[in-house]
This record gives structure tokens, sequence and C-alpha cells, in this order.
């Protein structure tokens, strides 16, 4: 009996060592990421562990500042970036895996109370001080447009704490929620939306790096999941709208979509 016990503990130690591990860094981006005492939730947490228990894989997971993740993606340091928008100069330094549907978006700018008219038109940007998160992409224009005076901060909490000692006149919003929590959480009351704001319709990519070699088992097992319906079903089990899935049209890589 001691010996049979030996070997199936021989043989569980040998299965768990074969399992490679993946890690991943998530940022609070609710209700699709949530970080609340140092527990991750919301559906891309769920899709992201069950993407890593199909594909025999341990999963590490870590919070981090997207900059810094990027740097860890780019090194391989880090195999998961979760929501990763895919652009043309992200896609020289790191690789993308899905997409897990289409998004309808919109990057909208923050402003005190009664400075709603300040921006109703990108022109009206030149005029104005503007903060940005760093490493974030918002709009290409914007982006590239370095005749725009941008303030840079790390993260949202430091965006709307900059943003009440008056260091910047507008902020730059993508996630109006994770944006609007930091700002209860400093207590600001004194904002609206101005009434200029960029559509952004994104495909929602997870980043990886180009030496992944595991990227075909994990795109195969993330497809099947977005076309069964699966992704969909997480995505309202957490109440929050899913990404778009058509079979028609299928789902672009990021090459496609940047050429």
């Amino acid at each position: 009996m001691g010996y049979l016990r030996i070997i199936l503990l021989l043989c569980f130690w040998s299965s768990s060592s074969a399992a490679y591990e993946i890690r991943v860094d998530y940022r609070h981006r609710p209700p699709e990421m949530s970080i609340k005492n140092k527990a991750y939730s919301g559906p891309i947490v769920e899709i992201t562990r069950t993407l890593a228990s199909r594909a025999g894989a341990r999963l590490k997971e870590s919070q981090r500042q997207f900059k810094a993740s990027m740097t860890l993606l780019q090194r391989g340091y880090l195999e998961l970036l979760p929501r990763t928008f895919c652009t043309a100069e992200r896609l020289k330094i790191i690789d993308f895996l899905g997409p897990i549907g289409f998004q309808e978006k919109k990057v909208e700018f923050l402003v005190r109370k009664g400075n709603k008219g300040s921006i109703k038109t990108y022109q009206d940007l030149y005029k104005l001080r503007v903060g940005v998160k760093r490493g974030t992409a918002y709009f290409s224009d914007f982006d590239k447009d370095h005749k725009i005076v941008k303030v840079n901060a790390s993260d949202d909490l430091a965006l709307v704490k900059m943003f009440a000692k008056k260091r910047f006149d507008t902020m730059t919003i993508i996630d109006k929620k994770s944006a609007e929590e930091a700002l209860k959480k400093i207590d600001f009351v004194d904002f609206e939306y101005a009434e200029f704001f960029e559509p952004k319709p994104i495909w929602n990519f997870f980043g990886i790096p180009k030496s992944l070699d595991k990227k075909e088992e994990l795109q195969k097992v993330l497809t099947n999941m977005v076309v069964t319906g699966e992704v969909a079903k997480i995505y309202k089990k957490y109440n929050a709208p899913p990404p778009t899935y058509e079979a028609k049209a299928g789902l672009p890589s990021c090459l496609s979509l940047v050429k």
C-alpha cells in the first residue's frame, strides 16, 4: 500500500510539474476587471482563468500599472495582458491573442463643472493642458499629436488627484467607471464631461509576447470560447455588456486590422 501511494504521488508530481506557467497582469477596469482587497474578479478575469485551465497551464496573477506590464510583456517576463488595444506601434513590439469580440467605446474629456462647452471640437484641445495615462492608446490622431500639451500620470488615481490640484484643464477618459471610482476616493465632485468625445470602436485582445510558443493552443481555446457563446455568457453573469461576435464576420487578427 505504501509503494502504491508513492507511485501515485510521483505520477501526480510529474503531471503537475509538466504544466507550464502563464503570468498575467490585471488592472482595475470595472466591470471587466475589478481588484478589491487583492482579489481579482470580473468577466475578463474568469475568461483568463478558464483559458489557462483548459490549456493545462498554471496561472500566476499580479496587479501592475499598464506601462510596467507592457515592458514585462515586451521582454518576455509576462504571458498575458488582458484588454490590450491593437495598434500598429504595439504590433512592432508584442503580439496579440484573440480577440474575444468587438466593443463600442468612446474617449471622453473630463472638465470642471461649468466648462462643458470648453471642448466642442478636437481643435479646442490645443488651447488646454490635457491629462493622460502614460502608455494608453486613446485614438490615433490624438496619440500622435505632439502639438497638444499632455501631462502624464501613472494611473486613474494619480490622474484625478492631479486634476483636482489643477495640474491640467481636462483629463482623457476611456474607462469612465474606473475614473469615477477614483474621483469618489478623493471626494471630488466638481466635474462634468465636455461636449466633444471621440468614438473608439475596439476589438478586445490580449497582449502576448512575440516569443510565446503556446499561442496556437491558447488561440484555439479562446476562439472556441467566443464562437460557442461562452464569453458572452460570462459577461452576462457579471451584468456587463458582452463584446459583439458575428459568425459571418469572424474574428480578425491584429495584423489585419492595422494594415
